[in-house]
């Protein structure tokens, strides 16, 4: 059920405590409480997201050579109980998420048919699924945003909306470098390395300025002494986009590059020390 339900990429949803940090209101227990249901019901919506996906793409994930062994393509779990499961899943999150604010029950909603589109369709159709999936990073941002009833700042949005691009656009750069990559993945035909190297310096430089520019502008100005280290981060995992590893393809495998852990403890305690 744990790899069913992909529960080593529910980190992703960690991106709805970003207004609580930012908004300096991260020691309020009400908000840490309200944060925390929030991340557990986009977990509950991500892991319907991940079974349905697995799914419809069980027959091409058996020719992956790093998804074979999946749940589901494996056989270990039937499409039928899967699908069962998924759907209690996701009664049981948008419940949960009326009782807590209509607002959020709305932006599962919206995140839930927004993958279904991405999984069926999307995921297809070359650099547009690009789009959806920073588009769902956005909407798990504003969400936290709303579950604490904060400003949605602009720099929440641009800022999750780069960094989520470029995570994704690296993470297709190195699966160019997967044998036969095309069979499970088809959408892979259409890029071209030079094309999607370019794109992630696009992406990078983005998110950089974004970042830059928020340091400055925001009611915590001495945010501008975090620049460097928040720099050598995103240069530190380019280094694993450009090196096309699992660790690019796999984010969450970041935590055994123990040069980019140090330097994102650093920059989380110089973060806090200046905001609080």
């Amino acid at each position: 059920m744990l790899q069913l339900f992909r529960v080593h990429q529910w980190y992703k949803n960690l991106v709805v405590a970003l207004p609580l940090f930012f908004s300096a209101t991260a020691l309020d227990l009400g908000n840490i409480w309200q944060t925390a249901i929030t991340f557990a019901l986009f977990c509950i919506i991500s892991s319907v997201n991940y079974i349905l996906n697995d799914v419809h793409d069980a027959k091409k994930d058996r020719l992956n050579p790093e998804k074979k062994d999946r749940p589901i393509a494996s056989g270990r779990v039937s499409a039928g109980i899967a699908i069962a499961i998924a759907v209690s899943l996701l009664c049981m999150g948008v419940l949960i998420g009326f009782l807590q604010q209509f607002v959020i029950a709305v932006l599962l909603l919206l995140f839930f048919l927004i993958t279904f589109v991405y999984s069926y369709w999307a995921k297809e159709q070359p650099y547009l699924e690009f789009f959806f999936v920073s588009t769902n990073y956005i909407i798990r941002a504003v969400a936290g945003a709303y579950a604490i009833q904060v400003y949605v700042s602009p720099w929440l949005i641009l800022g999750t909306f780069f960094l989520a691009l470029y995570i994704i656009i690296g993470k297709r750069y190195a699966e160019l470098a997967l044998p036969d990559i095309e069979a499970s993945r088809p959408v892979m035909v259409h890029y071209k390395s030079g094309h999607l190297r370019d794109f992630v310096t696009i992406a990078t430089t983005s998110l950089l300025i974004c970042y830059a520019l928020y340091s400055f502008s925001s009611a915590y100005t001495y945010l501008v002494y975090t620049i460097p280290v928040f720099i050598y981060l995103v240069f530190k995992y380019s280094t694993h986009i450009y090196a096309q590893d699992s660790v690019a393809r796999h984010p969450h495998n970041i935590i055994r590059d123990r040069n980019f852990v140090t330097a994102l403890l650093v920059y989380a305690m110089l973060a806090v020390i200046i905001v609080y």
